[in-house]
């Protein structure tokens, strides 16, 4: 990823994530209720302009946190992982972010989802992504599942 942002230009880095909404927001539709947290009487093109504003933004700040990550990775660890953190904190936007994100990163790279905490049991998901984009269940997730069996 950190080539991909050496490589373009902020504002195309920006329209990978921006260029799903039509797509989601189609036919005044809103399949993740991303609106329904807007307070009554807010019109669904001002929580499109506020989630697309709110993408850019945070797509912004991780081509920024790109750049600087590939400027520090080998001189400046605590520069790098500042920049790193900004980074996940701009991809944990929205599923318009994290998506771009994904896209970006290409085909073969792992997404583990973890949680656990002292009032929750661990809970852990793994997937891999395809050429195509698409997430695909990693070759534990599979075992696991056959093991259930």
């Amino acid at each position: 990823m950190m080539q991909v942002a050496q490589n373009m230009s902020e504002d195309e880095f920006i329209r990978r994530a921006t260029s799903q909404f039509s797509n989601y927001f189609g036919k005044r539709s809103d399949p993740y209720e991303l609106c329904n947290d807007f307070i009554d009487g807010v019109t669904n093109r001002h929580c499109e302009y506020v989630v697309k504003k709110d993408t850019a933004t945070m797509m912004s700040r991780m081509y920024s946190a790109l750049r600087t990550m590939y400027k520090t990775m080998n001189s400046d660890p605590k520069a790098f992982a500042t920049a790193y953190g900004k980074f996940g904190e701009g991809m944990a936007e929205n599923l318009f972010t994290f998506r771009a994100a994904m896209a970006m990163a290409g085909s073969g790279v792992t997404i583990d989802y973890l949680i656990e905490g002292t009032k929750i049991s661990m809970y852990n998901r793994s997937w891999i992504t395809g050429p195509d984009g698409t997430w695909y269940p990693s070759v534990s997730e599979i075992l696991r599942y056959l093991e259930c069996l």
